[in-house]
């Protein structure tokens, strides 16, 4: 039987501020990208999917991986990757690069055209400043190659501006959390590839698997049911656990805790940081206004199905903050005009109140 790990648990071999490369019949090796996950829970048909859609269909638009921070974007892609049929599909590698909220675009365009020898991409000339002019050359080069690219943890479609790059024969895998960007990458709706939490029994499975000599049963019921199915969070409680189990009761400060400590070593990301501190970058995206409206939010689930009670005083420009926080990643539309708020940003929420 094999043992389950969820779909967040990838390993990193080097810092993913750097973009790299897996040539398969040449000789660089898989230690320049994320490690493949051992196994996928819960992440099974998206898998499927959007590996067949990789193999067998004719659309060249690029598939989008859309989801909470944590949900296990980065992962799915780097099992992709590894697969032996991705691999024979795309003979020619995979291009990575991890964008995050402060991305070098250049840099990652000399550091591609680089590995290709084309000249002057890795030194100060005639290059330098001209990221259109790196991105016309390599897109040049890869014309005719079988190439899969990955962009991962895309924040802002300008950072994409000289990135797409690829012939007909390529293929392009982004990951955002953001539904804006998602939205305006997607040719069709089919192109988005949208990850949710993972349900009761599948969390409960994983905090069984990364804490198997935690047997307190009841504890751990409640606290798959506080955090709510996001593989993130869930591993760094288990890392409290196995921290803290002489210290754990039905008190412990978990949600305080898992927002100040630092991201797992496995997490893809470009730039070391907290739970915090990047939900801090994701709310100092938006207008004064919807960052106002963001922190007012004090319950799990916001309706905007009907028109609000004509005798009540309501913020005029709600529905325009929640459109915008709903694409900036921090609220879950559920379609129909309501939307949820999940456990890790009330947390948030009650962090910032305090």
């Amino acid at each position: 039987m094999q043992r389950i790990r969820y779909v967040g648990a990838v390993k990193l071999i080097e810092n993913q501020t750097s973009t790299s490369t897996l040539k398969p019949n040449r000789s660089s090796s898989p230690r320049n990208l994320p490690e493949s996950p051992p196994n996928v829970i819960a992440r099974e048909a998206s898998l499927a999917a959007v590996k067949n859609r990789l193999l067998n269909s004719d659309n060249y638009a690029p598939i989008v991986l859309q989801g909470l921070l944590g949900i296990g974007k980065s992962a799915l892609a780097a099992a992709l990757i590894h697969d032996p049929e991705i691999k024979q599909q795309f003979t020619d590698g995979v291009l990575w690069a991890t964008l995050g909220d402060n991305p070098d675009p250049q840099k990652t365009l000399r550091r591609w055209a680089a590995l290709f020898g084309i000249h002057g991409a890795d030194t100060n000339t005639d290059m330098v400043g001209f990221p259109h002019e790196i991105s016309t050359r390599l897109a040049s080069h890869l014309h005719n190659r079988r190439m899969l690219l990955v962009l991962d943890d895309v924040w802002d479609m300008a950072d994409l501006r000289y990135l797409l790059i690829g012939g007909h024969h390529s293929r392009s895998i982004i990951s955002t959390r953001q539904w804006r960007v998602a939205n305006s990458l997607a040719v069709s709706p089919n192109d988005i590839f949208r990850l949710l939490e993972l349900t009761r029994a599948q969390s409960q499975q994983m905090l069984s698997a990364l804490v198997p000599q935690f047997d307190d049963q009841a504890f751990v019921d409640d606290l798959v049911t506080m955090l709510d199915g996001l593989p993130l969070t869930l591993q760094i409680a288990a890392g409290l656990i196995a921290e803290h189990s002489a210290e754990i009761r039905a008190d412990f400060p978990f949600y305080q805790r898992i927002l100040t400590a630092p991201m797992p070593p496995s997490y893809i990301t470009a730039r070391p940081q907290s739970i915090l501190s990047s939900l801090d970058d994701l709310l100092s995206m938006l207008s004064p206004e919807a960052q106002r409206d963001f922190l007012r939010l004090d319950d799990d689930s916001i309706d905007l199905s009907s028109d609000p009670d004509p005798d009540a005083d309501p913020d005029p420009d709600l529905r325009q903050s929640v459109r915008e926080i709903v694409g900036g990643g921090l609220l879950e539309s559920m379609g129909e005009g309501r939307f949820h708020l999940h456990g890790l940003l009330r947390a948030f929420i009650k962090f910032h109140e305090a």
